[in-house]
């Protein structure tokens, strides 16, 4: 349940590698997306800073997982997906077609500026 993964995130999440923090925010929208609730929740403005300050670390699969997920339950992170932008036009050519699809489609449906995907 979405209660579950962040309350496990809420008491482990500062020992999540990145990866356990980009599939923690793909699964709360694979199981959340359609609660509003998750838009005003404490713990997803952690864990979108918590990817946020790791998004360095974080492989192009797991860039596409973070930014699908936050767009998928329409929770604003203007902040990650500045950073995840900044991380993705240097490393364009790591993404797969299914990630570059998620990526823009990410950027597309939260409103976030995209202009990585036409400068490239």
């Amino acid at each position: 349940s979405v209660e579950s993964i962040l309350a496990l995130f809420d008491a482990h999440g500062h020992q999540f590698s990145p990866r356990n923090l980009a599939t923690a925010a793909h699964r709360v929208a694979r199981v959340g997306r359609r609660q509003r609730s998750l838009r005003h929740d404490r713990r997803m403005h952690h864990l979108a800073d918590a990817c946020l300050h790791r998004v360095d670390e974080f492989t192009s699969q797991n860039l596409a997982n973070a930014v699908w997920a936050f767009a998928t339950v329409k929770f604003e992170a203007p902040e990650l997906f500045d950073a995840v932008a900044d991380e993705t036009l240097p490393r364009l050519g790591e993404f797969n077609s299914q990630e570059l699809a998620n990526t823009a489609w990410a950027y597309a449906t939260a409103g976030a500026n995209a202009t990585i995907f036409f400068e490239a």
